[in-house]
């Protein structure tokens, strides 16, 4: 008896960081739901209210999600809390950005990530001993306390390999290892993951590192922020700071073994 092939349509909300963990949550769905044995489709609706963070989301889509089983589309919406709950978007299944799936918007969803699905394949031959975050946010809004060009220009006078990622053109230099505004959010990402330690201002970048086992130094929201994104198998991939001082990246260094 031939089993039907019917599409299934989901939804999301939210940016770049919410857009990787629902990225996790539905290689899981798409293994609960047997979507690759009945070689049928999950249609996946991201929604976001930024437009410069919907490309970015395309970008990491484009880049990751190249298999046959999914389809992806994309709305920009700069109220699609009330667009939802209006119903704009009634027949798709919604997932939240939560690891854990209790978060109450859209709904709780029931996808508890496993270990297996919140971990990314990932070689350990890093260029980099380490990789700091210039900026962080769609507008480049969040920064640390202290010029990151002088915590790397202190590690390389110990003889360690920096390289400097983000889009503030503030720091932007004729440096060799400064791709700050000088690489795509793919050409980003791959800098990030050819590091042996990141150091970021939470967010996409501090998420699919420590899914990589990459260890990190970052910036802590609010412990609730980390209740949301935080995976139980990443803690051993971290190193969290409060307020996003020099003293407290370097004890995260040297919590990491780093000679500082």
């Amino acid at each position: 008896m031939s089993v039907p092939v019917t599409p299934m349509r989901t939804i999301s909300f939210g940016g770049l960081g919410d857009a990787f963990i629902v990225g996790l949550k539905l290689n899981q769905l798409a293994s609960e739901e047997d979507i690759y044995k009945y070689e049928a489709e999950i249609q996946h609706l991201f929604v976001e209210s930024n437009p410069k963070t919907l490309e970015l989301i395309k970008e990491h889509v484009a880049m990751f999600w190249t298999s046959k089983y999914f389809k992806f589309e994309f709305d920009c919406d700069s109220n699609y809390q009330e667009s939802y709950f209006n119903g704009k978007w009634l027949n798709c299944r919604p997932l939240n950005t939560t690891w854990h799936g209790e978060y109450h918007f859209p709904q709780p969803d029931g996808i508890k990530l496993t270990d297996d699905f919140a971990t990314l394949l990932h070689s350990r031959k890093p260029k980099y001993d380490v990789c700091i975050q210039v900026a962080a946010g769609t507008n480049s809004s969040r920064h640390w306390k202290f010029d990151p060009r002088k915590l790397r220009n202190l590690l390389k006078s110990k003889g360690y390999k920096v390289a400097l990622v983000g889009t503030d053109e503030e720091y932007k230099e004729d440096e060799s290892d400064n791709f700050v505004c000088e690489t795509d959010l793919v050409g980003s990402i791959n800098v990030v993951a050819n590091c042996e330690i990141y150091c970021g201002l939470s967010g996409f970048h501090s998420y699919q590192s420590m899914a990589r086992g990459i260890k990190n130094v970052h910036l802590e929201e609010s412990s609730e922020h980390n209740a949301h994104y935080i995976h139980p198998s990443w803690e051993k991939n971290r190193y969290g700071i409060k307020h996003g001082s020099l003293s407290e990246v370097i004890a995260g260094l040297r919590h990491w073994g780093v000679e500082i």
